[in-house]
């Protein structure tokens, strides 16, 4: 499908794209007057779009002031082509459209002899390479997909103005896109220059479109220019402003990417110590609100890189000139709740590979915060309210969004580690890792009630086993799984009870105390052996027994005897008739193995 089929696809009668109800020549989505007249006036042509999406291509044309500058093609020669023949001065590469052959497409637009200005339009989830390549600068721009129409506008504003930019000094005309705005000097011809050099700055500046992951220091765009010399108007001087000097050392710094670094040497300090000595100077005023722009957006892609002591150093530079920003009041509030998050989540810790090895799921899946999606900025004076909204919407709306991928994460990794028996084990990559991370997150996710109690119920039956085979270890390890997962509070007091009653009776039985420790409430004297008597025999007999709940004796058995098996029916005949006050301990009533001996002498 060429071009022209495509249009005709959308609109079959003018083979254009209908303008929607929004649109039109005085909708506020629409470029400047003249936007792309100026482009052609300067010896350019038209913005070429490699793209299938019709969504993508109605808000391109919509928001142009010019619908037929823009074509759309949707194979690669044709695009090509356009350079060939001299068409293309603008390309924008839709990611739907290229794929995984981003990279090689945009080295081969960059060894074309006309390279055109790059720009790439991406949806959130497949905009890695794009946000790389914007890192890199080999694209100029990156709009996210679905794509607002005020997003777009400046997206086409500033892709003509960079072409401007680049071929002003090629003998071509320098046409420059009419501000919104006109700034007038304190004469005409200064006043021209002036606002001219005005105009470009903010077009650039109100003209970039911010992606997560944006952590260079070398800005995009520097504020505008400033002639250290007096500009001359036929024969009247102007005068020179005395702030040119160390304007142009900060313009010199804002463009090296000195921002906050080093002291005495970067931009914010410099345009501010401008604007300290005069407040109402405007170009230093365009400086530091380009600085602190650009700072605002390091310190939201650290934001959602998880970098929390980046943003805050950043948004720590931006307090010192900017105190009362709103925006930056959000971003700490995003700060602060980010920090809340990290201090609820245990460090991992490395643990050796068990064998045979589990099914793996990688960590970064899950316990790390996955990548952050790019996010697209309005950057803007403070009182620029709506841009403010904008921005503080689209940031939190992705930190929701990141939010509720981490949690999912978290909760399929604790279901499979359920399924594959690793309840404890490894202690950062097990189910009650991955679970009770979640619930200290968000103890309302869907499903993990269930998969809790689930868990709850195996480390239990896990728990009782031990018990009764006497790994009084193995119990208690299963015991603080329980408390670890905030299993049912009586539950866990219930069955930690129960070890402690338990492991103390096996160790009443298994270990014969003196008969002294129980107290003795019914006895027979045991009968003398006749035949010990008639010969005058002597002895004793150590008998070992259990004194049961109720006090009586059970399990007589002889340990010792001198001499043997004179006296061994007589002792244990008569010890068969004690009786005991039940064993109480910790209002616990418990079985005790004793020991007695029995001394048979004659008067």
């Amino acid at each position: 499908m060429n071009s022209q089929q495509y249009r005709a696809q959308l609109d079959p009668g003018s083979g254009a794209v209908v303008p929607g109800p929004e649109s039109g020549g005085t909708s506020e989505k629409a470029l400047p007057p003249g936007a792309f007249e100026a482009l052609r006036a300067a010896g350019g042509a038209s913005m070429y779009v490699l793209s299938g999406d019709a969504e993508l291509v109605a808000t391109l044309q919509q928001t142009s002031d010019a619908q037929d500058a823009i074509v759309v093609v949707d194979e690669w020669p044709a695009l090509v082509g356009s350079l060939d023949d001299g068409l293309c001065s603008i390309a924008l590469l839709d990611m739907d459209s290229v794929g995984e052959a981003f990279d090689k497409r945009l080295a081969e637009l960059e060894r074309h002899a006309a390279t055109p200005v790059i720009v790439a339009a991406a949806a959130i989830s497949d905009a890695t390479e794009p946000m790389r390549a914007l890192t890199e600068r080999r694209i100029h721009r990156l709009l996210i997909k679905p794509a607002s129409h005020g997003n777009t506008r400046l997206l086409l504003e500033s892709a003509i103005n960079r072409w401007l930019q680049l071929h002003a000094s090629d003998g071509r005309p320098s046409a420059t896109v009419a501000p919104r705005t006109a700034v007038q000097g304190s004469s005409g011809g200064s006043g021209l220059k002036r606002s001219m050099m005005i105009a470009t700055a903010m077009a650039v500046v109100f003209g970039v479109i911010v992606v997560a992951g944006l952590m260079r220091s070398t800005p995009r765009d520097p504020p505008p220019a400033v002639d250290s010399q007096p500009p001359v108007w036929g024969t009247v001087a102007v005068d020179v402003d005395p702030w040119a000097e160390p304007l142009a050392r900060a313009h010199s710094a804002f463009e090296a990417g000195r921002l906050v670094e080093p002291a005495g040497d970067n931009a914010l300090d410099g345009y501010a110590a401008i604007l300290a000595a005069e407040p109402d100077h405007a170009l230093a005023a365009e400086g530091l609100a380009a600085t602190v722009d650009l700072l605002f957006t390091w310190a939201e892609s650290a934001l959602l890189g998880d970098a929390l002591e980046l943003a805050e150093s950043t948004l720590d530079h931006v307090r010192r000139v900017r105190p009362q920003s709103a925006r930056l009041a959000f971003l700490d509030t995003q700060l602060e709740r980010a920090y809340a998050r990290a201090e609820q989540m245990p460090e991992p810790e490395p643990e050796p590979e068990p064998e045979p090895e589990p099914v793996p799921v990688p960590q970064a899946q899950v316990a790390v915060v996955p990548a952050a999606p790019p996010v697209m900025a309005v950057p803007g004076a403070d009182s620029d309210e709506a841009a403010l909204a904008e921005l503080e919407s689209q940031l939190e709306a992705a930190l929701v969004e990141q939010q509720r991928e981490r949690e999912a994460a978290l909760l399929e990794a604790g279901i499979e580690r359920l399924r594959t028996g690793q309840l404890l084990v490894p202690e950062t990559d097990s189910a009650a890792f991955y679970l009770a991370s979640l619930r200290a997150e968000n103890p309302d996710h869907p499903g993990l009630p269930g998969h809790l109690a689930e868990l709850a119920a195996m480390l239990t039956e896990n728990f009782q086993a031990a018990v009764l085979e006497a790994d009084w270890h193995g119990a208690r390890s299963w015991l603080a799984g329980l408390e670890r997962i905030d299993a049912d509070a009586p539950l866990v007091s219930a069955l930690a009870q129960e070890l402690i009653v338990t492991q103390r009776q096996a160790e009443f039985l298994d270990t014969a105390a003196p008969s002294a420790v129980l107290t003795l409430v019914e006895s027979r004297s045991p009968s003398y052996p006749e035949f010990a008597l008639r010969t005058g025999i002597e002895g004793w007999v150590d008998v070992e027994f259990i004194v049961d709940r109720d006090g009586q004796p059970r399990e007589i058995a002889v340990a010792g005897a001198q001499p043997a098996g004179s006296f061994d029916r007589a002792a244990t005949d008569a010890i068969s008739r004690y009786r005991y006050e039940p064993f109480v301990l910790d209002g616990v009533t418990y079985e005790r193995r004793v020991r007695l001996r029995i001394r048979f002498t004659l008067q």
